[in-house]
């Protein structure tokens, strides 16, 4: 009969598991899922808000990608942003975007207050399927 390593079978399970835990953590939930598409500000229709899994494009800014989260009331974004200090040398910082938001009930509509370091907007946004 041959004998088994009891550490090489729970290093099979530990790895096993920490795989399942690296798959389900990269998913979105489902309130991402519901914002994912392309999003039209009321206020100027020349901006768009594309939702993406892996990124949010604005198209005040197409060529900046950014990471963003949400929950079923708040999206979170850091927004990386150059600054000139007060030597007019380029800065890198973050700002920390925080949008309370409400869909319709059908989700094609979105009204939200954003939240940033420059303060607080109100805006609403369409869907679109454009």
């Amino acid at each position: 009969m041959k004998m088994v390593d009891p550490i090489s079978i729970n290093r099979s399970c530990i790895i096993g598991l920490m795989m399942s835990i690296i798959l389900i953590g990269c998913g979105l939930n489902s309130a991402e899922e519901n914002l994912l598409g392309r999003w039209v500000e009321t206020e100027n229709e020349q901006i768009v808000w594309q939702f993406y899994p892996d990124s949010l494009v604005i198209t005040e800014d197409p060529f900046r990608r950014v990471d963003w989260g949400a929950t079923s009331s708040k999206i979170m974004v850091d927004y990386p942003k150059i600054f000139w200090d007060s030597e007019g040398k380029p800065r890198d910082t973050i700002d920390p975007i925080v949008i309370d938001y409400k869909l319709s009930e059908n989700r094609d509509t979105m009204i939200g207050t954003l939240k940033n370091m420059h303060g607080t907007h109100e805006f609403g946004l369409i869907r679109s399927e454009k």
